[in-house]
């Protein structure tokens, strides 16, 4: 199926989103969504235009480069050539060729996904000049690309690497079935994925719903990852090896007596993107474009619950000491793992995790997580419950702090389930009381008795 640009995505060529993302407390693993039977079987990828000529030998520089820099530079995807093609049905054709015809009057598409383009005439067009591409209306299609050399360069290779995404077997990200955004899903176009690697991105190069047209030309981590994960990089071992040995060099001797001895080689993770080192009591992780993190004790055995990196995603810290002394804490792509004697090991993530951060995490009033985010009996909102109160989310009331004697007797009438429903706002105080508001009531706490009355909307 040919890969088209819409008019739902020119409109992002504004750089406007095409509706944000629903708030989601929902935490899936790996990223992307390729086309796992259209891989290219052979490597360096060979590239060729149909019509190179020196008066777009600019603009085919610009294509080559960008390209080469930006998926060749950080992945394991690489490409040759890059010159005029050879004739479709001529002799020695190599076993791999992207056949590339700049026409600025056609939109920049693909005939087909990876593979399925080798030497296929017209394969991928790509435009060097948009001031022919107009809506119905008659105005322009990329508004502003034409305007400087400065402009028409970005605009070129912004749309140069999204195509060659599809060109190594990437579908589009918003085709993705765990895409939960209603108008996002409008923009589902093209063929399909036929492996959902991980959660949704937003940034995706891939992603019509980016709100950065072609996130700047630019592949987020998750690309990255996924194309990690459909062209795996043997020499990849040897980088995550050395990683490994130097963040053990740098860790604090604390941690090494902590871990005991290793108890493995450096192995691939199942995602076949990061690599691990077990030890007796933690795990080394590695994963391109990122330093080797630790993870152990008692956080390491929450993040095994949770199905180590494919449940909860890849560590971005070692294990912290937090700011108060008291606890120890990680932060994964999923969310945070934080520890304290009292407490135990419990994740916090999301929406959830966003608003305890605003209140100052465990420097807040509401302390150290009791809790794992879980869902609510009604299977409508999550919470995490903490050492002086809790935290509640649904996706109509966002996430809401709820304490004191006002989450005492919410408690009493039964939480959620009770006739006043969800928080829809936090503590409000007015002279001598305090009220918070409910989707079925108001709770008022009285400052002189701490009493609390159940009120009426």
């Amino acid at each position: 199926m040919k890969l088209k640009l819409t008019l739902a995505l020119l409109t992002l060529a504004l750089n406007q989103a095409c509706g944000s993302a629903p708030e989601t407390e929902s935490v899936s693993f790996t990223k992307g969504f390729p086309a796992m039977g259209s891989l290219w079987q052979t490597m360096p990828i060979n590239v060729c235009f149909e019509n190179a000529t020196l008066a777009n030998a600019t603009e085919r520089g610009w294509i080559q480069t960008r390209v080469t820099n930006e998926i060749s530079g950080r992945t394991s995807v690489s490409f040759q050539g890059w010159g005029g093609c050879p004739a479709a049905n001529g002799p020695n054709i190599p076993a791999s060729l992207v056949r590339i015809n700049l026409d600025n009057n056609q939109w920049p598409h693909v005939e087909r996904l990876g593979r399925g383009l080798h030497n296929l005439p017209n394969g991928v067009v790509l435009a060097t000049a948009f001031s022919a591409l107009r809506e119905t209306d008659g105005n322009p299609s990329f508004p502003g690309c034409d305007a400087t050399t400065a402009s028409r360069k970005d605009c070129v290779e912004r749309i140069a690497v999204h195509e060659f995404g599809h060109v190594i077997g990437m579908a589009h990200e918003q085709n993705r079935p765990d895409n939960g955004d209603p108008e996002c899903r409008k923009q589902v176009q093209g063929s399909q994925g036929s492996e959902v690697v991980g959660y949704f991105d937003n940034d995706s190069i891939m992603n019509y719903c980016n709100p950065i047209w072609n996130n700047n030309g630019t592949l987020s981590i998750k690309d990255v990852h996924t194309i990690y994960h459909m062209y795996p990089d043997s020499g990849l071992q040897s980088r995550a090896a050395g990683q490994i040995v130097s963040k053990y060099v740098s860790i604090e001797q604390r941690s090494r007596d902590s871990i005991g001895q290793t108890t493995s080689g450096v192995l691939m993770a199942p995602d076949r993107y990061g690599f691990f080192q077990r030890y007796q009591y933690g795990i080394f992780y590695w994963v391109p474009e990122r330093p080797a993190f630790l993870v152990y004790g008692a956080i390491l055995g929450k993040y095994a619950q949770l199905g180590y990196e494919r449940g909860y995603g890849y560590p971005v810290t070692d294990e912290l000491s937090t700011p108060d002394g008291v606890g120890r804490y990680n932060h994964f792509e999923g969310g945070s793992i934080y520890w304290t004697q009292a407490t135990g090991a419990h994740t916090v993530h999301g929406l959830i995790r966003n608003r305890w951060a605003e209140l100052g995490y465990e420097r807040s009033f509401l302390k150290y997580p009791m809790t794992d985010e879980t869902a609510t009996p009604d299977g409508i909102g999550r919470y995490n419950h903490f050492q002086f109160g809790s935290i509640y989310w649904t996706p109509a009331t966002g996430a809401k702090v709820v304490h004191g004697d006002i989450r005492n007797k919410w408690a009493q009438l039964g939480w959620e389930r009770s006739s006043l429903g969800y928080p829809i706002d936090e503590e409000q105080a007015d002279g001598v009381y305090r009220t918070q508001t409910f989707q079925g009531g108001r709770l008022r706490w009285d400052s002189r008795n701490g009493s609390v009355a159940v009120l009426p909307r």
